[in-house]
């Protein structure tokens, strides 16, 4: 009897109690099938690591907006350690916080950032330097830790709409003029390639440097991604120059290069010709008024006083003078376009061809600006009226070949026009008070169209400043 009851235990224990013919309770599992979860019990998820490093700027992402602007940031936590933040502006008239594109460097090398958002930045000037290249002056993050900015710097950097974003030499920083005394903007002090005052290839722009001092150099820039810029010295020791600080108001017309050699004011009074390559000088010209030469006709030409300008001969020499249509007393030559067209720093348009001229009004007494682009003149100042009891503030535009302008705006002679009117081709914008006498208010003058618009935009209900055009 207790044999049978053992046997009959074992019986359970092996076979359990399911059943009769011995097939187990639990039920199969198809394994083509993803396995059944819980949906009581979320998933486990690996967290990400956190993302700390040092941000590389890489894109601006404004080239699809009409324009950028800023707003201040009031103490947002969102925004802090930004004093300004930059938004675009759309066709539309919508205004949004600019996104810009990073790249993030850690210990491990460099990858692209990857945050729940984008680090936000401040575009503060921007300036041309020719070939579609752009000098920006940034409040830029320079160091996140689990994706929180902890580091903002000013930096300055050079941007291409299809090469991306490279940072200023490190140890240099460029310089600007000092302000216009007609406008109040500050230049940027640079001689774009491939004109009558520079036949290469590069730039030449005059550079603050932590080791070197001021001077001015050749920059190179980058053909194609992965190569970034380089600065040369040709010229040092600007900062005991003070002629050529005190004529830094005239940053389009401060040199000239040619077959290898640097034309430099290196006094009052005093111009050399140095050899680029080797810093040698071979030759040096004195006059009172001697200023920055240009090439014209396949020859070399300079500015000795008000619309006397002379031939450049070797040994110190001066030519015979060239005879200019257009009197206007101006002393620097500011552009030669098409080696046809000679504009002084008063807005004096000579065509030699045709042996035709006209002294633009708005060119000032030679302190305001002076522009070409796409074969348009523009000049910005202070109205060239002598007659006048009371000068008026202005912009003019003219297509060149033409015999009148294209558009005039009179502006009054205040200090908000006066501190606030730059010239952003082919726009000029200004501040004013024409709708409110509690606030300010952008205007914008379209000087091909003559089209006139009041630039007011708001982000998140505050209103925006800086107005930038941008297309």
């Amino acid at each position: 009897m207790k044999k049978s009851i053992l046997a009959l235990v074992l019986s359970s224990l092996l076979f359990g109690c399911g059943g009769s013919d011995g097939e187990s309770s639990s039920p199969e599992v198809d394994p083509e099938l993803p396995p059944v979860v819980d949906p009581e019990i979320p998933p486990v998820v690996d967290p990400l690591p956190p993302v700390t490093g040092k941000l590389v700027l890489k894109n601006l992402n404004i080239e699809n907006y009409k324009a950028i602007a800023s707003f201040t940031n009031s103490g947002d936590s969102k925004y802090y350690g930004l004093s300004k933040v930059t938004v675009g502006i759309s066709d539309d008239s919508s205004v949004e916080v600019v996104a810009p594109q990073y790249d993030l460097v850690t210990f491990d090398g460099v990858d692209s950032l990857e945050c729940g958002s984008v680090p936000e930045f401040n575009i503060i000037r921007m300036d041309d330097m020719g070939d579609n290249w752009t000098l920006l002056y940034v409040q830029v993050p320079f160091s996140i830790t689990d994706c929180e900015v902890d580091e903002y710097e000013f930096r300055y950097f050079i941007s291409h709409p299809t090469l991306g974003v490279f940072e200023y030499p490190k140890g240099y920083a460029p310089t600007y003029s000092y302000p216009h005394y007609e406008t109040g903007e500050n230049g940027l002090i640079i001689m774009k390639p491939r004109t009558a005052r520079n036949d290469r290839d590069n730039p030449f722009i005059v550079s603050d440097s932590t080791s070197e001092g001021r001077g001015i150099y050749q920059i190179t820039l980058p053909k194609e991604g992965g190569e970034v810029p380089k600065l040369k010295l040709v010229v040092p020791n600007l900062n005991n120059n003070t002629y050529f600080v005190a004529t830094f108001g005239l940053e389009n017309s401060f040199t000239a290069i040619k077959d290898g050699y640097i034309y430099f004011l290196a006094s009052q009074g005093v111009l050399q010709k140095i050899a680029i390559d080797t810093g040698r000088i071979i030759d040096t010209w004195q006059h009172e008024y001697v200023n920055a030469p240009f090439y014209f006709k396949g020859l070399m030409y300079v500015g000795i006083g008000g619309d006397n300008v002379v031939e450049l001969l070797a040994d110190g020499k001066f030519g015979v003078q060239l005879q200019l249509p257009t009197y206007s007393n101006s002393y620097y030559t500011s552009h030669i376009i098409d080696d046809r067209y000679i504009i002084g720093d008063r807005c004096a348009v000579s065509d030699m061809d045709t042996n035709t001229g006209i002294h633009l009004n708005y060119g000032g007494d030679g302190n305001g600006e002076v522009r070409v682009e796409n074969n348009v003149v523009y000049c910005v100042g202070l109205s060239s009226d002598y007659t006048s009891p009371t000068k008026s503030m202005g912009a003019v535009s003219m297509k060149l070949g033409d015999v009148k302008p294209l558009q005039e705006v009179s502006l009054p002679n205040t200090n908000l026009v006066k501190e606030s009117i730059r010239l952003r081709m082919p726009f000029i914008n200004y501040e004013s008070t024409e709708n409110s006498v509690f606030e300010t208010d952008t205007v914008s003058v379209n000087m091909i169209t003559g089209e006139k618009f009041i630039e007011t935009y708001y982000y998140d209900g505050e209103k925006v400043q800086d107005f930038i055009p941008i297309n």
